[in-house]
């Protein structure tokens, strides 16, 4: 992945890189390899993809979630992290960006059965800068930036 793959100056800021292995199920499954991606200041979450993790990468034209589909924030869509939820057949993606109902920028989830179309959902799950793992048949998150927040599911 190189700032030069992206048309005019979208890739001076590369955000926030989540990468998966796709799952054979995904119907939407563009190699074995999926680089989610932003622009810190940008209007959608990109999405690169290969069938080798050295390449070659290609850029997936207009992202795979649009600050459009998201009314409740304003200004900017970034930083996704994003997992293979085995059990459901889903992608789940966390992201952040300034809320309309609140101040400051809080991280939020979609879901994704195919890997391309997520569905956003509008209740915001606490502070942005998300990252979140499993471990030991549990999932951890740490939310924030300032205070790190840690939850367990």
């Amino acid at each position: 992945m190189t700032p030069d793959m992206l048309p005019g100056s979208e890739g001076i800021n590369i955000n926030g890189p989540s990468l998966i292995s796709m799952p054979d199920w995904a119907q939407g499954r563009l190699g074995a390899y999926h680089l989610y991606f932003a622009d810190h200041g940008g209007s959608y979450i990109r999405l690169a993809h290969a069938d080798s993790i050295e390449g070659p990468w290609h850029i997936h034209p207009g992202g795979v979630l649009s600050l459009e589909q998201c009314p409740f924030i304003k200004e900017h869509i970034a930083s996704p992290d994003v997992h293979v939820d085995k059990l459901n057949h889903r992608l789940v993606m966390y992201f952040h960006g300034p809320a309309e109902s609140r101040e400051g920028q809080m991280t939020f989830a979609a879901t994704s059965a195919d890997g391309l179309h997520f569905n956003p959902l509008p209740e915001p799950l606490g502070p942005s800068y998300a990252r979140f793992f499993h471990h030991d048949q549990w999932w951890y998150g740490f939310l924030g930036t300032g205070t790190v927040t840690v939850f367990r599911s």
